[in-house]
This record gives C-alpha cells, structure tokens and sequence, in this order.
C-alpha cells in the first residue's frame, strides 16, 4: 500500500486512479494522519446486476415504489 498526501492526490488524482485501475491501493493522509483507503472495488458488492433488477430489490425493501404503466386522466383528442 502507498501513502500519499491529501495535496498530493488531489494534484494528481488520474495518475493516481490509474494505479488504483491495476489493483493497488493507497492511503491518504492530511497532516500525518491516514484519512482515506482508496482501492478496487470488491467485485463481490458490485455484481453486474441491472438497474431494473435493483429497483426491484428496492421496492421489495419497501423503499420506493414504482410507477405503474397505466395512464392517469384521459387524452383529449384534436389537440
């Protein structure tokens, strides 16, 4: 794992991102003091799903709720 400055990082951020991309991690630090892990995501929390499968997921937590594909009112016709 490398450390790295908050300024450091923030300077060079895409150098840094694409060090990340090749599977290292890195530490940040703001005054001496570790603040931050940066690293690749665990690619168990992000499976592929789709974002319709995940609405389901939140509707069935009761989360939100989705819109339903009936119309609501009526057409006026000639407009």
């Amino acid at each position: 794992m490398r450390t790295i400055g908050s300024r450091e990082f923030k300077n060079r951020m895409g150098k840094y991102l694409r060090a990340v991309r090749t599977g290292q991690t890195l530490i940040i630090t703001d005054r001496g003091q570790a603040v931050a892990k940066v690293g690749p995501p665990d690619r168990k929390e992000h499976s592929e799903k789709s974002v319709e499968d995940r609405l389901r997921e939140l509707e069935a937590l009761g989360m939100i709720r989705l819109a339903s594909a009936r119309r609501f009112g009526r057409r006026i016709e000639g407009i």
